[in-house]
This record gives structure tokens, C-alpha cells and sequence, in this order.
């Protein structure tokens, strides 16, 4: 008698049946599985295609514009970065970041503001509450996601062309007084209407904080005057 015949005699046949199912359930869990992975990469593939073909549509939109050399540079550095932050979540290096982490600095224990906003890390008011601690990490992230945010704003309230540092200067002004400010203010109305000169003054308006000017405001609104008029 040969081994096959043996095992087969030796096991229940309702064993064998819970062998073969097992198994075939097994071979099925492995084909989905594969089938599975080989549709999320064809998504993969097709989301980086896609992220392509759109850089390439920014470099051939700027090519082909009208602009002086300096305002196509201006408008591709700008279409760069919102590239970069909307397709893969990370922002080149700007400006304005550099002069929000000079003004704010970084705090890693919670703190009232001067107008008693709890804030924590670089002016981040969002997740902020007494007895927050934040490790210097987590202040970076925190303050990556609040440049998404406040970018949007002014991409959504500017309706008129900006050079790259005009935009970072209303980033910055935004960050620290808000977008409600920033969509009522005379400075949004006569920078919408192409007053673009009149736009500092407008900007050094807003140096108080509780009814009193404040030395710090002073010198923002100036590093952000100074940055838009660069």
C-alpha cells in the first residue's frame, strides 16, 4: 500500500475537507492580495503622471506669458511652492518663514499672548492650551501646517498678481493678525483695486494690541513692509 493510500485511509474525511478549504481560502487570500497591490501601484503611477503633467503645465503656462523675465521668475517661484505644498505636503524654503520664527520665536511651554491668547511653539493658537508642552519637532510640524493654512487664505483673498515676496509679506501679516483682519481690511480693498503703493501704509496701520501700540508690532510691520517692497 503506498503512503498516499495510507494518509488517506488514516484521516477522517471530514478532515480532508477542512484541509482543502483552508488551503483554498489561503490561495484566494493570496490573490487578492496580489491583485490588491498591483492596483495600488497602477494609482501610484498614475497620481505621479498626473503630478508631472501639472509641473509641466506650470513651466509652459510661464514660458509662454507675457511677463518681464523678473515677473515670470516672481510667478514661478510662487506656482512652485503652492505646487510643492498642495501635491506632496511640504514647503520650499521661504521667507516669511524665517521672519514669523524671528517675531514669534519658539515657545515649547504654552503661554497667554498679549491679548491673552494661549499660543505654543512659533504663535501656533489652534491646539494651544494651558500646560501644553511641545518638543521643538513638534513645534516645526505645527508651524508647516499653519503655513498651509494662512497661504490658502491669501491665495483665496488676493485677487491680484503678487511677486513672490509680496505674497510671503501678506503671509506673514496674516499669520499674526488672522485672516478676518486681513478679508476686512482697507489694505485687502486697495491692494484688490491694483493700489499696490499703498499697500505699506496700510500695513503699518495695525501695530496695536489692546488698544496700545506695541514696540514688537512696530518692527514686524516694518520687516514685512520692507519685505513686500523688496
Amino acid at each position: 500500500m503506498g503512503w498516499y493510500a495510507f494518509v488517506s485511509l488514516a484521516i477522517d474525511g471530514r478532515i480532508k475537507f477542512l484541509l482543502i478549504f483552508i488551503f483554498v481560502a489561503v490561495l484566494i487570500a493570496s490573490l487578492l492580495t496580489f491583485v490588491e497591490f498591483r492596483l495600488k501601484k497602477k494609482k501610484a503611477n498614475r497620481e505621479e503622471k498626473s503630478k508631472e503633467d501639472s509641473l509641466i503645465g506650470y513651466l509652459d503656462k510661464f514660458s509662454k506669458s507675457e511677463k518681464t523675465p523678473r515677473e515670470k521668475l516672481d510667478a514661478l517661484n510662487h506656482s512652485a511652492k503652492v505646487y510643492f505644498r498642495d501635491n506632496f505636503g511640504f514647503h520650499l524654503n521661504t521667507s516669511y518663514s524665517e521672519l514669523i520664527k524671528e517675531f514669534e520665536g519658539c515657545r515649547q511651554v504654552a503661554y497667554q499672548d498679549s491679548v491673552g491668547v494661549w499660543t505654543i511653539g512659533y504663535g501656533h493658537t489652534k491646539t494651544a492650551y494651558e500646560g501644553r508642552l511641545a518638543i521643538k519637532k513638534t513645534c516645526e510640524r505645527l508651524l508647516a501646517e499653519d503655513l498651509v493654512e494662512f497661504e490658502e487664505y491669501v491665495d483665496t483673498l488676493v485677487k491680484v498678481p503678487l511677486t513672490q515676496n509680496q505674497f510671503d509679506a501678506l503671509v506673514s501679516w496674516t499669520f499674526n493678525l488672522g485672516p478676518g483682519n486681513l478679508q476686512e481690511s482697507t489694505l485687502l480693498k486697495k491692494l484688490n483695486q491694483g493700489l499696490y503703493a499703498e499697500v505699506p501704509t496700510e500695513m503699518r496701520r495695525w501695530n496695536k494690541a489692546g488698544g496700545e501700540v506695541l514696540d514688537g508690532l512696530v518692527r514686524r510691520r516694518e520687516a514685512e513692509v520692507s519685505l513686500f517692497l523688496a
